[in-house]
């Protein structure tokens, strides 16, 4: 499975740079393929960037990516990224 991570621009070295697109509209959002990852990406580029800028005060949006979902039992939640949900 594939999810949406989100990189921001930012200055301030060592600053948490990432945002995983967890959810969207409450359902948990993953992709069976890279394929289908990219095209949500590319079908709301625009919605994913101001989601993404508005939760870093304005910053701008670097890349947008699409990676392997890690597993639970590899400590999924340790990762150091700040999980988030869209709502439309």
């Amino acid at each position: 499975m594939y999810q949406i991570v989100v990189f921001m621009f930012l200055l301030a070295p060592g600053s948490q740079d990432a945002l995983t697109i967890t959810h969207l509209n409450g359902e948990p959002l993953s992709f069976k393929s890279k394929d289908e990852c990219y095209a949500h990406i590319y079908d709301h580029t625009e919605r994913l960037k101001e989601y993404a800028s508005s939760q870093y005060d304005g910053a701008p949006v670097k890349s947008i990516d699409c990676f392997t979902q890690p597993s639970p039992a590899l400590g999924a939640g340790r990762a150091s990224r700040l999980n988030v949900s869209i709502k439309t």
